[in-house]
């Protein structure tokens, strides 16, 4: 069975940030039957014209990126219509403070970036792309019963 293609962008201005999702990413994804696609975009604004031209599956965007724009901006971007109105979206920061901003704008997951005693971001990024991969899963069963996960019907009428 040929692997499905999985399309991620990462929004953030630190290189080593991105290349740590990335391979964090690609390690959680080994052996899922996912092909991950990885789009880079080092800044909000790149950011932003990848999201027009392109639908992707899942997108992680930088909390802190350089002004006038912040990870919550290109949120609220997406969110408000366009290619990726209905895209998993996680946000990331070093600082979990910023979680509650991030998810008020419409991010799916948080993923805290920094190494703590409480927190290990490696296990992070496994948490969100489980999730992802649970959603999808979800979603999938729906479209293809006209159910939801649990059996139930998908709300909608049938007429």
């Amino acid at each position: 069975m040929e692997p499905a293609a999985l399309q991620i962008l990462i929004i953030d201005d630190s290189a080593d940030k991105r290349e740590f999702i990335e391979s964090t990413c690609r390690s959680h994804l080994k052996g899922k039957l996912l092909k991950p696609g990885f789009t880079m975009a080092s800044s909000a604004a790149e950011g932003a014209k990848q999201m027009a031209a392109q639908r992707f599956d899942l997108i992680f965007c930088d909390m802190e990126m350089e002004r006038p724009s912040s990870g919550s901006d290109i949120i609220r971007a997406a969110r408000a219509g366009g290619l990726n109105q209905g895209t998993a979206i996680a946000g990331q920061s070093r600082d979990r403070g910023h979680e509650a901003a991030m998810r008020a704008a419409g991010a799916d997951y948080f993923v805290e970036l920094a190494y703590t005693k409480q927190n290990n971001p490696i296990d992070a990024l496994g948490r969100v792309i489980n999730g992802f991969i649970d959603r999808m899963t979800a979603e999938g069963y729906a479209k293809m019963t006209g159910k939801g996960p649990e059996g139930r019907g998908n709300g909608h009428s049938q007429g």
